[in-house]
């Protein structure tokens, strides 16, 4: 199995996980994490994204937010449709992605305690909704 497809199947099991039975994480913690990323990520044009080797907060947000670019465009067989409902062009970069869950978390701090899964998938869906097909 390829370390996408762990990816994939390690982030589908925390996002389908009922919301009881898994350690979440709070949505502010996601959003330091990105915010700290923001701040010393080094973003290429290539979509490479490097951090300095002591930045396990940054690296925390790149990771999960990696495995959820990735899992956006996992289809359903049969039908095409995006699983998680989520229709990301290509060329959307995990910068970009974590810049679209600061925006929205930031203007939601009333639920900064919420599973961020709460939070970050209302944030995709508005960002890119799949309409009608």
């Amino acid at each position: 199995m390829t370390q996408w497809m762990f990816r994939v199947l390690a982030v589908a099991g925390a996002l389908f996980a009922p919301m009881g039975t898994a350690q979440p994480i709070p949505a502010s913690q996601l959003l330091s994490q990105c915010e700290r990323l923001m701040v010393v990520g080094k973003f290429k044009t290539d979509g490479t994204i490097s951090l300095p080797g002591n930045e396990t907060a940054a690296a925390g947000c790149l990771g999960y937010l990696s495995a959820i670019h990735d899992l956006v465009n996992v289809v359903e067989t049969g039908t095409g449709k995006p699983l998680l409902g989520v229709c990301m062009p290509k060329g959307v970069q995990v910068d970009q992605v974590a810049q679209i869950f600061i925006n929205y978390a930031r203007a939601r701090p009333e639920r900064w305690h919420e599973d961020t899964r709460a939070l970050l998938l209302p944030a995709l869906h508005a960002s890119f909704p799949c309409g009608t097909r």
